[in-house]
């Protein structure tokens, strides 16, 4: 008997690295596709092709500082609701889609209106194209669910080995692994939930084959870590003290001090999936450069 298929979009992605041997690991054959998302007929035919079992869709802008608004909901929005038409039109539509969102599209917490942690419940209120579109994906991702299941995971912040440096933990990481004598950072004290990688891998493998999993579930360590307590971790891990500079063109008045979500349906879903690592280990395996214990 065949391998059951999935077909996965971004495998070149800072998650695919880490998703794809997990997918293959559980006897699933993956059917890459390294294709511009944009152009709906070639997405459209290699779909058809493909005929796949699943489909993970990981082919997503997630720096939006570095694409236009346009560019951010032609890949993120428009793009994805062509992949799941084209799913819908096959002659037997995928077991499960699995399309990640963001945690992002709740917002900003309200002590008294929006207190964390999040949960699926909240009513969201993204800010900036990156979080609208992801919200917009959702809604036009539920019109489909008559036809398959679609699984909407809303990550937090996560990190670990090979995630690009322009993303905060990792450039953090380079920074004292270099020994730079000055760091220019915009507010520390803040507090987010951060996950490893691999953790959020296992945690999408798994709920690519859940039963009952469909619509949007938070993935998340349900734990805010300060970020000066990132900074003291990796001070203390490599004997290195840089002067920190807060630079007001990295520094958001409105950037709240707290943000960290609820695991609670994640864990209802995946009974047996384990808590994820502590920040500590996937910084430390950072700063090695290899992958987290």
């Amino acid at each position: 008997m065949a391998p059951p298929t999935v077909f996965l979009t971004g495998p070149r992605s800072f998650t695919a690295g880490h998703l794809i041997p997990r997918l293959e690991a559980t006897g699933m054959a993956v059917v890459p596709f390294a294709g511009d998302v944009t152009d709906a007929d070639a997405l459209e035919r290699a779909v058809h092709r493909a005929a796949p079992d699943y489909v993970v869709h990981l082919a997503a802008l997630s720096f939006p500082p570095s694409a236009t608004g346009a560019e951010v909901y032609a890949v993120n929005t428009v793009a994805t609701e062509r992949l799941l038409a084209a799913c819908g039109d096959l002659a037997r539509p995928p077991r499960r889609v699995l399309v990640p969102s963001t945690g992002h599209v709740y917002g900003r917490p309200d002590p008294e209106r929006r207190p964390v942690p999040f949960h699926e419940g909240l009513c969201p209120a993204p800010r900036g194209h990156y979080a609208n579109s992801k919200l917009a994906m959702e809604h036009l991702a539920a019109g489909h669910a008559g036809r398959m299941p679609v699984v909407l995971p809303r990550p937090f912040n996560y990190t670990g080995p090979g995630q690009a440096e322009h993303f905060l933990i990792p450039k953090l990481v380079a920074a004292y692994r270099r020994w730079d004598p000055e760091l220019r950072l915009g507010n520390t004290d803040v507090a987010r939930d951060f996950s490893d990688v691999r953790w959020v891998a296992e945690a999408y493998s798994r709920l690519l084959q859940a039963d009952g999993a469909a619509g949007p579930v938070n993935v998340c360590s349900g734990r805010a870590w300060p970020l000066q307590a990132v900074l003291d971790h990796l001070a203390a891990r490599t004997g290195h003290h840089p002067v920190i500079q807060r630079d007001p063109v990295l520094t958001r008045d409105d950037d709240p001090p707290e943000v960290r979500g609820d695991p609670a349906r994640l864990h209802r879903l995946l009974p047996d999936l384990p808590g994820p690592p502590p920040l500590a280990a996937t910084l430390d395996a950072m700063l090695e450069g290899g992958a987290p214990a």
